[in-house]
């Protein structure tokens, strides 16, 4: 599984916390677009060299235009506010499910080898992991800065979004207004398909049907099934049960 996020810098405004089964930059985008829809184009961003990052920084050239600092790559050392936001993440979410999958590792519960263990895996912690990442976002959101006057970082991209609404700066323009960003972008545009860091494609192991029957009897966020390894077995059982026939 990997995390991908997105931070106002002035703010602290998570824009986008997500967990998906691919390090794509097209995943990458996605979560990007979507957080422009709520939040408005950047004037820039602050990204590291990888290669899931590709396709958000074209679209910033495209968009904010060249030569001006529109996609600011480098080390993620030098983006400190998302370099605490992990941290932050770890000690209230994340590390949970770190120690959780250590813990069935060593038990054969997981073969990191074996493609029904992953499928399985994704299919009972995925859900799981970003119901915690989503509430980690709307604690985060919504907590008072002790350095901000107690204003949360909601209330201060808002208010410093209305002081600048008059400023005629296209940043705050286009929050302003509405803006269909996958039009824009993809209107006879060509994207550069390269990227460097890449995860294993995630191999399913059952038909269409027979997922849609796992949905239909074993359901991934389960209040029975706290911390998940029951049901995860019973997504392996089903799977094994399934190859069987």
């Amino acid at each position: 599984m990997v995390i991908h996020g997105g931070i106002d810098g002035f703010s602290r405004l998570i824009v986008f916390l997500d967990a998906s089964n691919n390090n794509r930059k097209e995943t990458v985008f996605e979560h990007f677009v979507t957080a422009t829809t709520l939040c408005g184009i950047p004037s820039r961003i602050r990204v590291d060299h990888g290669g899931e990052n590709n396709d958000i920084c074209d679209a910033m050239e495209l968009l904010r235009g060249p030569n001006r600092g529109s996609a600011i790559r480098g080390r993620s050392v030098h983006n400190q506010r998302i370099k605490r936001n992990w941290v932050d993440l770890w000690n209230g979410a994340t590390h949970f499910f770190y120690y959780l999958f250590h813990i069935m590792e060593p038990s054969d519960h997981i073969d990191v080898h074996n493609h029904r263990h992953m499928w399985a895996l994704h299919y009972i912690f995925s859900p799981r992991l970003n119901a915690e990442l989503q509430a980690f976002v709307d604690q985060s959101n919504n907590h008072g800065l002790r350095t901000e006057g107690h204003e949360t970082p909601m209330q201060l991209f808002v208010g410093h979004a209305l002081e600048l609404s008059n400023a005629r700066l296209t940043a705050m323009e286009d929050i302003f207004r509405s803006t269909d960003t996958q039009t824009v972008l993809f209107d006879g545009e060509e994207w550069d398909d390269q990227g460097i860091v890449a995860v294993d494609e995630l191999w399913c192991p059952l038909e269409e049907e027979a997922v849609q029957r796992l949905r239909e009897s074993i359901n991934p966020r389960s209040e029975n099934d706290q911390l998940g390894i029951s049901s995860y077995l019973n997504v392996l059982t089903f799977i094994h049960e399934h190859m069987q026939r």
